[in-house]
């Protein structure tokens, strides 16, 4: 990210600049799991990377988490700056009932049990119900 934002930097504000720089996606699973493994120097860096993280940089931050869990870092400088509520996935029921992810329009089908097996991404404020995917077990093919 320093090496990138320096670039952009010495470039005078020229996204071109960083074209040479490949596309990267971080995927935190149980993200406040991987918090707590921090040292303060090393979860302030992290905070300081989320919080600058523009996708002109080309660097992509995905955070799975519980509601509960992800809550905490509601009051997080980088949290604040980068989290909307516009754009989200959630898995299984209650989406409508949920608070983190803002929806245009609740209808009646948003309160319908979709188990675990479906739930809905949210891009901008709009809901679309997916069908997710699941590992097949070979006993479930026969």
């Amino acid at each position: 990210m320093a090496e990138r934002n320096n670039t952009y930097k010495d470039a005078k504000l020229d996204t071109s600049s960083l074209d040479k720089f490949e596309e990267k996606t971080y995927v935190f699973i149980g993200f406040k799991r991987f918090c707590e493994q921090l040292t303060a120097d090393g979860k302030e860096k992290l905070g300081i990377l989320l919080e600058k993280a523009e996708s002109f940089y080309k660097l992509h931050f995905v955070i799975i988490e519980s509601l509960s869990q992800f809550n905490t870092y509601s009051y997080d400088s980088w949290y604040k700056r980068q989290i909307t509520g516009a754009d989200g996935l959630w898995i299984g029921d209650g989406v409508a009932d949920q608070y983190m992810l803002k929806i245009n329009k609740i209808t009646s089908e948003l309160y319908e049990e979709v188990g675990s097996e479906y739930g809905y991404a949210i891009t901008r404020n709009k809901p679309t119900l997916l069908k997710l995917l699941s590992p097949r077990l070979d006993e479930e093919v026969e």
